[in-house]
């Protein structure tokens, strides 16, 4: 059920850049370009061969949170899920680029927000990383470590919880690119 949430999440992130330029034959490529916003990446996407769940700790999370992490879940090899939960009603989640160029990649992600911050809809965040872009909609935080290497750090879930969690996402964001 939370992979489904998070892959969700991770889709519909990458599919409100607003373009209808997208075929849906078209490949994809490891190198997002977009003219919106001068924080969009250029270059060679690199992967992150840190597994997600070694970027957090458990208490990292319920210290930028305030709510406590009852299990850090490895949801596949460039996702972890740290559940805060039931009565919680959210997750946070990481998610790092692995380099295959996916639509729902995290490198997509940072120049579909990078785009959204020309229309207000997102915000550039300064020092973290070599640039890094949060969406309040989405309650996300897009992050370029620098040296081609993309990550996503999120809530999933309802608004019981961390109904503004922009500075606890910058929090984690901060110490996921301190471990890269």
């Amino acid at each position: 059920m939370k992979r489904s949430i998070v892959l969700c999440c991770l889709v519909l992130l990458a599919s409100c850049s607003g373009s209808d330029e997208a075929d849906e034959g078209a490949t994809t490529t490891a190198t997002p370009e977009t003219t919106a916003s001068s924080d969009a990446p250029s270059g060679e996407v690199v992967a992150i061969t840190a597994a997600p769940c070694t970027l957090l700790t458990a208490e990292e999370v319920a210290a930028a949170t305030g709510l406590a992490v009852t299990d850090a879940i490895p949801e596949s090899s460039t996702t972890c899920v740290f559940d805060l939960g039931a009565e919680a009603g959210v997750d946070i989640f990481i998610s790092v680029d692995d380099g295959a160029g996916r639509m729902t990649s995290p490198s997509a992600v940072y120049a579909d927000y990078a785009a959204r911050v020309g229309d207000g809809n997102a915000e550039t965040i300064a020092g973290v990383g070599a640039g890094a872009v949060y969406d309040s909609g989405f309650r996300a935080i897009a992050v370029d470590a620098g040296g081609g290497q993309f990550f996503v750090i999120g809530v999933n879930g309802g608004y019981q919880a961390l109904e503004d969690p922009r500075d606890a996402l910058i929090s984690l964001a901060e110490t996921a690119v301190g471990r890269l």
